[in-house]
């Protein structure tokens, strides 16, 4: 089940014209669909409402003790359908290098625009939405969002996107996180800054990181109808030492609406080695595999995962298997205009650390 205000965010770039299927970030998205998804930790209500086309609302609480309240605002229309219980799939796309949102932490909405979701709704096509930001640039003025979020403990983000042309997207985001205890003990605040040129052919990305003075750049081609390859660099000042990374993906789209994705991705600095399958199984089943492996310390782990989601009952259910992160379960599903999320983890070894939770959006 996605966050109302994340589905809210989702449709905004989806209004707009903006794809993210090229992102270097997403190249493993298709397998983490099914393999990270979050589990809900304790109770965790959440209202959302569109208060307008150009303003949306949303109010969450969790049990024992967290509360937020956020605001987003665009420059354009945007009309919300009805939430669906199941992520729309991702079709390559999703979030690879960014800190993810989930349940059990306090982190950003913000992940997804390294490499976000397709998100189209039921009638809606690309061509659509592609004609709709073309008749914004060519009335002079091009589409601009602001988000905030303020939780109970002062912490503070904040989003501001802006479409430079059909092709070109700024993206800023802060965190203002002090600690107090009498004074200010420790600030972690940080910005991120992105510019993404998305063309047909390739999509580059340039990045900044100011908590630990990264700057960054990738770069994603299609080299023939099924294989994409793509590279990525970053430099740390804080360190003094840079990284590189290489990736492959093969996709191939079968009658039905079947379709495999198999992942390549290597770290030679950092001695790191991945591999991602998914496909699907069976009518309205989907499974994952990925295997990790590092040349240095001989660490390893494999991840199984499945997602099963009946057509037209509003119920998805989402399983995983990991050597290193244990096991994990989460039903989702509708009762009238509420939805809701049950999950269980625990984790292997003398310390399991077991847990349970439910979440409600209304």
């Amino acid at each position: 089940m996605r966050d109302f205000m994340e589905f809210a965010l989702r449709r905004y770039f989806d209004s707009i014209g903006w794809s993210e299927d090229k992102y270097y970030s997403s190249l493993n998205a298709t397998s983490s669909r099914i393999l990270d998804f979050g589990v809900p930790i304790g109770l965790n209500m959440a209202l959302g409402k569109s208060i307008s086309p150009y303003l949306k609302s949303a109010y969450s609480i969790s049990v024992p003790d967290r509360r937020s309240l956020a605001f987003m605002f665009t420059s354009v229309p945007v009309e919300l359908p009805a939430q669906p219980v199941l992520d729309e799939p991702l079709s390559g796309t999703g979030t690879a290098a960014t800190p993810g949102w989930g349940w059990a932490t306090t982190g950003s909405y913000f992940s997804f625009l390294s490499g976000g979701g397709k998100t189209k709704a039921a009638g809606e096509s690309a061509g659509a939405a592609g004609q709709a930001a073309q008749g914004m640039a060519a009335g002079g003025r091009r589409p601009y969002l602001l988000f905030g979020r303020l939780f109970e403990d002062l912490r503070l983000e904040g989003l501001y996107a802006h479409s430079i042309d059909k092709d070109t997207l700024f993206v800023a985001s802060a965190l203002s996180d002090w600690k107090w205890s009498g004074g200010l003990e420790q600030d972690d605040s940080h910005i991120n800054a992105q510019v993404i040129f998305n063309r047909p052919e390739a999509c580059a990305e340039l990045s900044f990181n100011s908590d630990s003075l990264i700057i960054g750049g990738s770069v994603l081609g299609q080299v023939s109808p099924n294989w994409s390859i793509g590279t990525e660099v970053f430099y740390t000042a804080k360190e003094r030492s840079g990284g590189l990374s290489l990736g492959a993906k093969f996709r191939k789209d079968y009658d039905g609406g079947a379709d495999s994705t198999l992942t390549f991705v290597a770290n030679p600095v950092m001695g790191h080695v991945g591999a991602a399958y998914a496909t699907t199984v069976a009518k309205d089943m989907e499974m994952a595999t990925r295997y990790d492996f590092n040349v240095y310390s001989f660490d390893a782990d494999v991840g199984v995962g499945i997602e099963y989601a009946p057509a037209g009952q509003d119920q998805v259910l989402k399983g995983k298997l990991s050597l290193a992160e244990g096991l994990s379960l989460r039903f989702d599903g509708r009762i009238r205009g509420a939805l809701y999320s049950l999950g269980m983890s625990t984790a292997f070894g003398p310390e399991p650390r077991p847990s349970i939770g439910l979440q409600v959006q209304v």
